[in-house]
């Protein structure tokens, strides 16, 4: 991979999933509020990996188009997510249920790329 790369879209997908995966597996504190915070938190996570893998991509044209497909898959996933989230949906959704397997499928392709 060019140093570009290394310097852009590898980081990119490296924080964001692991942005993505602390919040949205986290543990919602047993107060009142814990759930609502919590939900919260998995919500912005999702939107802002997508926003900077979007922007990872802008500052890489030149990003293997595998890669490229794969980063922007996963960025266009999370964003799906997120927005039906927002909406007030839940993982039962079809919208999401389709989303979820679809973003991993693309977390999983960039991961083997970026071995």
């Amino acid at each position: 991979m060019t140093a570009a790369l290394v310097a852009t879209a590898v980081p990119a997908y490296e924080l964001a999933f692991a942005g993505v995966s602390l919040q949205t597996n986290a543990e919602a504190p047993a107060d009142p509020s814990g759930p609502i915070a919590s939900a919260a938190n998995a919500r912005l996570a999702l939107l802002v990996a997508s926003l900077d893998l979007h922007n990872a991509l802008d500052k890489a044209p030149a990003t293997p188009t595998d890669l490229h497909d794969a980063v922007y898959d996963l960025a266009t996933e999370y964003r799906t997510i997120t927005s039906h989230y927002l909406a007030g949906e839940t993982n039962d959704s079809k919208p999401i249920a389709d989303a979820i397997p679809r973003a991993g499928t693309a977390a999983e392709k960039i991961a083997k790329i970026c071995q």
